[in-house]
């Protein structure tokens, strides 16, 4: 049988009102394919998408792309790419068994949610946390932690996977002052174990943890502190913050300055920006699944939207009230030394990708919405007598 490619990049996305904040969905939807372009110029009206959907709960629907030899399948509200050949009946049999069930109201107004929300807890210690696992990121750490600090992050769980650099000297400010807690964590891969292991180990130490890498920055473009803009999320176990990605913006070596004044051009492709970071309630999780997401034990994490999310990522992105800003690549030089590292999540090394791949796409809108917090971290960073200059 034919084997047929999870796709979460295709599918049915909801045109959205930049203007407004947070963003706000016309209710008109194109269907997107994986080669990052709307197929045709037809536009679905939600009754559309929606009969669609609940026909493919009964009967996986068919949608071609004629002259590209491409066809997709949904089935059960969810989208697979596969060989041209594959039979209706093909994907019937083999989905149930592989395919873990989401959410087929992705889109539905708050209001109409059967869920009406989780009772409030009480907690001690800090309203938000962050936690994070880092290999030989000496050069950003302390950039990182002094953003964190303005957007309202109050103490961080860090996880040392085996560094070698001074990121355990940059860090050692920050314990003495009990802002930061470093766990050794030498497994590999590190990721998941490191998650799971702040989620229960400090799951009652912070009300809100939010799980994100070294080259991501967490905050409300609202100018809103992370937590206050929490606080209207306390219904549910977990929140998706959108990920927008930002590219190298043409630069080969490292500059001075910050990483959030220096990349300033990001990906304006859907699929480049679906992917998100979880925020969680480490009191309703049950465990890791990836990266991005998690098994909650009550009711189901949501978007900045509030509407419920996806596997790792919302199918509409929306990053206008809570997003996290992702620099992949850097410059060509630190991109380099990146290759250098596993990934965190599989230990695998990234003999399988370079600087041009993942630089992609990458460069097409200018976006400073994280440039208002620029003036504060140089002026807590030369608090602390920390250099801009470029390491080398």
């Amino acid at each position: 049988m034919p084997l047929l490619q999870d796709d979460l990049d295709t599918g049915f996305f909801e045109e959205l009102d930049t203007s407004s904040v947070p963003w706000r969905g016309l209710g008109r939807y194109r269907f997107q394919s994986r080669n990052r372009r709307d197929v045709g110029e037809r536009v679905f009206t939600r009754e559309e998408v929606d009969h669609f959907t609940e026909a493919a709960e009964e009967t996986p629907q068919e949608m071609r792309i004629e002259g590209e030899r491409r066809r997709w399948w949904m089935y059960e509200g969810k989208w697979y790419m596969t060989r041209a050949d594959l039979r209706a009946e093909a994907v019937a049999a083999w989905l149930p068994e592989r395919y873990m069930r989401q959410f087929s109201e992705w889109n539905t107004p708050l209001s109409d949610h059967p869920a009406g929300g989780l009772p409030p807890r009480r907690h001690t210690g800090p309203y938000l946390s962050a936690c994070a696992i880092f290999l030989n990121e000496a050069p950003y750490l302390a950039e990182w932690i002094e953003f964190h600090l303005l957007t309202g992050v109050e103490h961080f769980f860090m996880y040392d996977n085996g560094s070698t650099d001074s990121s355990r000297e940059a860090l050692a400010p920050y314990v003495e002052e009990g802002i930061v807690t470093v766990h050794d964590w030498p497994e590999r891969p590190g990721q998941h174990g490191a998650y799971d292991d702040c989620a229960q180990r400090h799951r009652l130490d912070s009300r809100w943890i939010a799980f994100f890498d070294i080259d991501e920055y967490l905050f409300s473009p609202t100018g809103r502190t992370v937590p206050d803009v929490l606080r209207e999320f306390e219904a549910w176990p977990g929140v998706l913050a959108g990920r927008p990605a930002f590219g190298s913006c043409g630069r080969h070596a490292k500059p001075e300055g910050l990483v959030i004044e220096n990349y300033l051009l990001r990906c304006n492709v859907t699929r480049r920006n679906r992917a998100a970071k979880s925020i969680i309630d480490p009191t309703r999780v049950e465990r890791v699944l990836s990266g991005h997401h998690w098994l909650h034990t009550e009711s189901y994490a949501v978007d900045d939207r509030k509407r419920p999310t996806t596997v790792c990522g919302t199918l509409t992105p929306s990053f206008s009230l809570l997003r996290v800003n992702h620099y992949p690549t850097r410059s060509r030089e630190e991109f380099a030394r990146k290759l250098a590292t596993p990934y965190v999540n599989d230990g695998k090394l990234r003999s399988n990708t370079t600087f041009e791949s993942n630089n992609l796409a990458l460069n097409d809108v200018t976006d400073t919405a994280i440039t208002r917090y620029v003036p504060a971290v140089k002026e807590a960073l030369a608090r602390r007598g920390r250099s801009l200059a470029p390491a080398r």
